[in-house]
């Protein structure tokens, strides 16, 4: 019998993303819908690599409705759309689309987010 998927990754809220990006740690956030079917199929993706990184990265999912400022700020036009950020919160890679864990974890280890 196949393992179930990870729950979602809950939304996060303005305070927690301003708190990640001053955390003194990468960040990798997920801007995204609802409403948005690769949105809701990355979401787990993300939980899981929320689960096993969350002591060398932030890991959230902002939900665009709900913050259309912060979406607006850092010109979030598709989702979803992942922006890394350094441990300094400076944007230094983005990707829009649906990833696999496998791509996501490439782009961190690229960034030397993660060791290996």
């Amino acid at each position: 019998m196949p393992k179930p998927p990870p729950p979602a990754l809950e939304a996060s809220t303005a305070d927690a993303f301003q708190a990640a990006l001053k955390s003194g740690r990468p960040s990798v956030i997920d801007f995204g819908s609802n409403r948005c079917i690769p949105c809701i199929q990355l979401r787990p993706v993300m939980r899981a690599l929320k689960d096993a990184h969350s002591e060398r990265i932030n890991v959230l999912f902002m939900e665009v409705s709900d913050h259309r400022d912060l979406a607006q700020q850092y010109k979030v036009r598709l989702v979803p759309t992942l922006i890394f950020f350094d441990a300094h919160g400076q944007e230094v890679q983005r990707k829009t689309g649906f990833m696999d864990r496998e791509a996501i974890e490439r782009v961190l280890r690229d960034l030397k987010f993660l060791g290996g």
